[in-house]
């Protein structure tokens, strides 16, 4: 609203290589996974809330997961795919755990029949 950018607050974790969705209704923003200072997969999850200006933790993810793929759909976030960790040998994931906003829990759901890193998905 103002055209300023201003320092406001740091995530907990340190993370290259997330992904993450907007809630604009409640103006917030959810962050899975990346990759720690090692490479390592993540399976941290944070979530900025614009109201408090203010980063806090919620449950981690079943599986360490860097740039998975992310959607919304309504209460429930959808998390697939992604990587292990950096490394060159590394898996490329086809998991599919889902977080429930209302309940603050992840569901394990089916797999996919392909592994995916690194794609988008979209909202129309």
């Amino acid at each position: 609203e103002t055209g300023q950018s201003y320092f406001c607050t740091e995530m907990s974790e340190a993370r290259a290589f997330p992904s993450a969705c907007v809630d604009e209704e409640q103006e917030k923003i959810y962050v899975f996974g990346g990759a720690d200072a090692n490479g390592n997969g993540l399976r941290t999850v944070e979530m900025y809330n614009a109201y408090q200006c203010r980063w806090s933790r919620l449950p981690s993810m079943l599986f360490s997961r860097i740039s998975p793929c992310v959607y919304r759909l309504e209460e429930l976030i959808f998390v697939f795919g992604g990587r292990t960790s950096l490394s060159a040998t590394s898996d490329i994931l086809n998991t599919v755990e889902i977080f429930d906003l209302q309940k603050n829990t992840w569901i394990r759901t089916d797999d996919l029949s392909i592994r995916l890193y690194g794609a988008a998905t979209v909202l129309r």
